[in-house]
């Protein structure tokens, strides 16, 4: 009778080729007058104002219903600038157009593209933002580079006035986990939660309690338990995970803060009346919250009805009420952008070069309308940390989320050369929640040398993405049973070592985990090395499994 090996889990799916995403993903994006919407299937539509060939079309002309981006597949996230875009792809690298004067496009050039080009010398890109002229990208390794306008230092690599033409290394850091950008700043949240910020500060909005321009990323010193965060024009945002809000900067015409004041703040202060609260977005001059019950609260300029309501501003949050079920928010000059739980659009605010993309932009909406696009790739999970460790020749991992909805698993994959990844584990998420939660899974037989780590986390409807690889390193070869050559024909070597002179059971199984074949052999303490004859098996992918009942080890081996 066959048998399931529970520790083996859907290799099949990886070997069908689904999509790669990062828990960081960015599913809508608001650049000054258009609008991008990353679409199930990993295309992407836009619309609105493509005056420099922001929306990727191959044209100059304004859409005001979304049309789909030329030659993108595989897109997982995607960020505007005033008027260019950047798209991040499943394989790490990233992608952009439109306009490009100050080397925004990161391709060594300042000439603007109307079809999407690659940035030049990217790889395992997990996240993207954009500030009006200048782009920042976060590697899986943690590290940051930008490229574009560096005016004010910006880019963070210690220079100003001097544009980057292509991607730089921001100075000093590391363990970063995600990004932030507003209209001529930059903001980075580690992962020990602290929040950090680089460019322009002449309305406090860097938060050191000063006006002064800052060319390298430095801690913001009194903020701490950071979840998440957004840079507006001339303003910040961050998400406690105690599900406060707080901001600082410009403040003193719009009330875009939400202190209930119209005065600026050269350190982050409380947003008023507001718990609960998951993720948040910037417009230029407004601010809005995703609450944990998937409400919207919005504050700031609504001059276009970008607030989602008719008002003429408010200094203090106000809930959207004709939205529910909203997972994550965007914010263009002077309009906003809702995903609701079920992938559906929303658009509101200004609309007169079709950035809304409702089909009709004879007006201003303060009421938000659904836009003509297809559902949007929801992945709401809010991954703040992940780390691992060797101990005792076994490989630790431990991740920690800020917040969860519909999370149903993690799916822990390893890799031995960083590129091909199988499951090795699975971890039940919380499904739903607010504040931290703490995870951790025991890798018991890693392989000698260098183990790569990434998660794959699956939401309730089999929507999932990826987070960053992480690596540890280790000597310990007891546990890993080798197999040679690859791929096989006829026999199959294979050598382990055992701690003792017993008898084992050497295993074959399908990608499926079902029992192929089991063999009895004594085994030495040391190494034993043997062959086995695989001349019956069917072409495809197995696993070779070592048990003699105290120990085992597990490898994969291809039948040619």
């Amino acid at each position: 009778m066959k048998k399931k090996i529970t520790s083996i889990i859907s290799l099949a799916a990886m070997l069908l080729g689904l999509h790669n995403a990062n828990c960081f993903a960015q599913n809508i994006a608001a650049g000054r007058y258009h609008s991008l919407f990353v679409c199930t299937g990993g295309t992407v539509n836009a619309c609105g104002y493509d005056n420099h060939g922001q929306l990727g079309d191959g044209g100059l002309v304004d859409q005001f219903a979304p049309v789909q981006v030329s030659g993108l597949t595989g897109i997982t996230a995607v960020a505007a600038g005033i008027y260019h875009s950047l798209f991040l792809k499943s394989d790490g690298t990233v992608w952009a157009c439109g306009y490009n004067l100050h080397g925004e496009l990161g391709d060594g050039t300042n000439n603007q593209h109307s079809t999407p080009i690659q940035v030049s010398g990217l790889s395992n890109i997990v996240a993207i933002a954009a500030g009006y002229y200048h782009s920042v990208f976060l590697r899986g390794d943690g590290t940051v580079w930008a490229c574009g306008w560096n005016t004010y230092g910006q880019i963070g690599d210690g220079t100003t006035g001097v544009d980057r033409l292509l991607p730089v290394q921001v100075s000093g850091l590391t363990g970063i986990m995600a990004l932030g950008t507003g209209g001529y700043h930059s903001l980075y949240l580690k992962n020990d939660n602290t929040a950090w910020s680089c460019g322009y500060n002449g309305f406090g909005q860097l938060g050191d309690g000063t006006n002064v321009a800052k060319s390298t990323p430095f801690q913001i010193a009194t903020l701490s338990g950071i979840v998440h965060l957004a840079g507006g024009d001339n303003h910040s945002l961050f998400v406690k995970n105690d599900g406060t809000a707080w901001s600082c900067g410009y403040n003193n015409l719009y009330g875009q803060l939400g202190d209930g004041t119209n005065t600026n703040r050269y350190t982050p202060v409380p947003v008023t009346g507001l718990t609960g609260i998951l993720k948040c977005a910037t417009g230029t001059y407004n601010s809005m919250f995703v609450k944990n019950d998937g409400t919207v609260w919005t504050c700031g300029n609504n001059q276009s009805g970008q607030l989602g309501y008719a008002s003429p501003g408010t200094t203090t949050c106000l809930q959207v009420t004709t939205l529910s079920g909203i997972l994550t928010v965007a914010g263009g000059w002077n309009h906003s952008i809702f995903i609701q739980n079920t992938g559906a659009v929303y658009t509101c605010g200004q609309d007169g070069d079709g950035q809304l993309g409702d089909g009709s932009p004879a007006s201003n909406k303060t009421i938000p309308v659904q836009a003509l696009t297809t559902s949007c790739i929801i992945l709401p999970v809010n991954l703040v940390s992940f780390s691992g460790r060797n101990m005792g020749g076994k490989n630790i991992l431990e991740w920690k989320t800020g917040s969860e909805i519909n999370n149903a698993c993690f799916i822990v994959e390893r890799s031995s050369d960083e590129n091909n990844f199988e499951p090795v584990g699975k971890v039940n998420g919380a499904g739903n929640s607010i504040g931290e939660k703490n995870y951790s899974f025991t890798d018991e037989y890693p392989f000698p040398g260098t183990n790569y780590y990434r998660l794959k986390q699956v939401d309730y409807d089999g929507n999932f993405s990826y987070s960053k690889t992480i690596s540890i390193k280790t000597n310990d070869k007891r546990h890993t049973i080798n197999t040679y050559p690859v791929p096989s024909d006829k026999e199959l070597n294979y050598e382990f070592y055992s701690e003792r002179n017993v008898e084992a059971i050497i295993t074959v199984l399908d990608v499926l985990g079902n029992i192929v074949s089991q063999t009895p052999v004594k085994t030495k303490h040391g190494m034993n090395k043997s062959q086995l004859e695989i001349t019956g098996l069917s072409k495809g992918v197995y696993f070779l499994k070592m048990d003699n009942g105290m120990e085992q080890s597990q490898n994969i081996f291809i039948k040619q």
